[in-house]
């Protein structure tokens, strides 16, 4: 990059200029590098010019540093240590030394980070010292929005095997028209030609653990499938229930018919998501309408799912995917 490339640089949203001059003028990381290393790396990216300045028009002044060496030094010390910033994201091709006019500047490049690394935090704190870049500033992030990428950093969450639990925990009767609803949607598809054990490893609600040598359901096989006190000896505050809800989005009444466990079913996905509409007693308004059942699922958090339906056979019942999810 030469002086002529330089001087159309601004700053934004995926570039900033700082002095980095240090007490002693000759360089130093500035504090505020590395909340703008966090900014950009938890946005879209960017870079950071140490050397520079921002004059008032806007324009790049060029001071270069005096000890180069010092600064390069403490940006890689720092980096690794994982008390100051959560993640390393940088690779010797992305810290360049810039030489224009006798002036020798820094130019860190920094990524986008993968969502296993967001986000990147400073001082061991996500919900303190995360931040986001916006415009030419960093904003320290919400912590609620932090949580969230902490949350989704967190691949294939429910796709492991669950220590001490066995085929046994799955509810017999979930599991066989699990696969015949399967069936009824796929009828050539090669699962179907396995057992029932391999057909439940094969959609991702068993996982085998090779070093022990055992079978055991995944987190979103003993939800989908799993008999209901099973589940609750892993989320102990589970609960599952349905609602009907008004059509009238007006409407004040929070719904107009409930279904809540009460020992005579077995609370889990898949054996009770097919059949929702049945322990209503109250018939349909209007043989065409389609009422929205609302599934609330409370284990900790309120995770709400819609489906609809207008018969007694009509809830949609989604097959897992290949991980393990409920696709």
């Amino acid at each position: 990059m030469n002086r002529d490339e330089l001087e159309l640089l601004r700053e934004g949203w995926d570039f900033e200029a700082k002095l980095a001059a240090g007490r002693d003028g000759l360089g130093a990381l500035p504090e505020s590098f590395w909340e703008t290393y966090s900014a950009m790396a938890n946005t879209q990216g960017g870079s950071i010019l140490l050397g520079a300045k921002e004059r008032s028009d806007g324009s790049l002044e060029l001071r270069g540093l005096g000890d180069i060496d010092k600064v390069e030094r403490d940006l890689w010390n720092s980096l690794e240590n994982p008390s100051k910033v959560s993640a390393n994201l940088l690779s010797r091709e992305q810290v360049k030394r810039l030489d224009v006019d006798g002036k020798v500047l820094l130019l860190v490049e920094v990524p986008k980070a993968q969502r296993s690394a967001r986000p990147v935090h400073l001082n061991g704190s996500w919900e303190r010292h995360t931040y986001l870049r916006v415009h030419e500033g960093d904003r320290v992030c919400d912590r609620e929005i932090a949580r969230r990428m902490l949350a989704d950093s967190v691949t294939n969450r429910d796709g492991f095997g669950i220590d001490t639990f066995t085929v046994d925990d799955l509810f017999p009767e979930s599991v066989r028209r699990y696969r015949e609803y399967f069936r009824s949607q796929r009828p050539d598809h090669p699962f179907l030609t396995e057992s029932d054990e391999g057909f439940l490893l094969c959609i991702g609600a068993l996982v085998r653990d090779r070093a022990r040598n055992v079978v055991e359901p995944s987190t979103a096989g003993l939800l989908m499938l799993g008999k209901e006190l099973s589940i609750c000896e892993l989320l102990p505050h589970w609960h599952l229930s349905y609602r009907e809800l008004p059509d009238d989005p007006n409407d004040s009444r929070r719904w107009l018919d409930r279904l809540a466990p009460d020992g005579t079913w077995n609370a889990s996905f898949a054996s009770t998501i097919h059949p929702c509409i049945k322990p209503f007693a109250r018939p349909w308004s209007t043989p065409s309408s389609t009422p929205t059942i609302k599934v609330e699922v409370v284990c900790g958090s309120f995770v709400p799912v819609q489906v609809s339906s207008s018969s007694t056979q009509g809830c949609s019942l989604y097959p897992l995917s290949r991980s393990g999810a409920a696709a």
